[in-house]
């Protein structure tokens, strides 16, 4: 029971710090704007790390750990790939844009990320997102598919935000490095922290042990976080 302190590559952020930094009586992965430990806001989507996703329009990385770059993943997409700009301030739509270190054009990225980029990054990807932090997001009105980072600056994006595309902009979901959230499957999708209906336990894939966010990863092994009800390993 209780709280477990969580790290994201040696540091603690809001999203694993064990206090209710936005005093919603909800702490950490319970927060439903909370997606991991390499997110440091629990009042919104964004993730608030310095340098975190900081070239959107040129090369973008793994969305959910902790830095910006695409040496440590090998993930790379670019918001000017994404005909439903996201980030219409920075970026101006061009379907030939080639990916900076990547040697791919949008088409290619969006149908051939590396190995690599899966490895890495697909574990730490909520259900229901992308590798780039775009992501359906349920509620009682539909579901909205927006980039959690919407915003220059401080980000504008929450679950209580999420039909309005100003403060959550819609985007194209990078089919290549996806994970998808299965409800059928029990499975805990972005900007939910219980089970869904009729289900005894978070769905997680074969070998992987679940969890339930309300405990704040205390219910996984040493090393291990909760992400949409499933341990994977902390990030480094």
């Amino acid at each position: 029971g209780g709280c477990v302190v969580t790290e994201c590559a040696g540091q603690v952020y809001e999203c694993g710090d064990c206090i209710d930094n936005d005093s919603d009586g909800t702490i950490d992965v319970a927060d439903s704007n909370c997606w991991g430990p390499c997110d440091n806001n629990e009042a919104g989507f964004k993730g608030n790390i310095p340098g975190q996703n900081q070239a959107p329009c040129s090369h973008m990385d793994c969305y959910f750990d902790g830095d910006s770059g695409s040496g440590n993943d090998k993930c790379y997409w670019s918001h000017a790939c994404d005909p439903s700009e996201p980030n219409p301030s920075m970026c101006t739509p061009d379907l030939m844009t080639k990916i900076p270190g990547s040697g791919m054009d949008c088409e290619q990225a969006q149908q051939m990320q590396s190995e690599a980029c899966e490895d890495y990054c697909k574990p730490l990807t909520p259900n229901g997102c992308d590798c780039f932090g775009c992501c359906e997001v349920n509620t009682q009105d539909g579901s909205y598919t927006i980039y959690l980072g919407t915003g220059d600056g401080e980000g504008t994006c929450t679950l209580d935000d999420v039909a309005d595309p100003q403060k959550c902009a819609p985007c194209v979901q990078v089919e290549s490095c996806f994970n998808p959230c299965v409800h059928d499957d029990c499975e805990i999708c972005i900007g939910e922290t219980v089970v869904p209906d009729d289900c005894g336990e978070a769905g997680c894939p074969d070998g992987i042990q679940s969890c339930d966010p309300q405990l704040n990863s205390s219910d996984c092994p040493a090393g291990m976080i909760c992400v949409t009800g499933c341990c994977y390993p902390t990030p480094g």
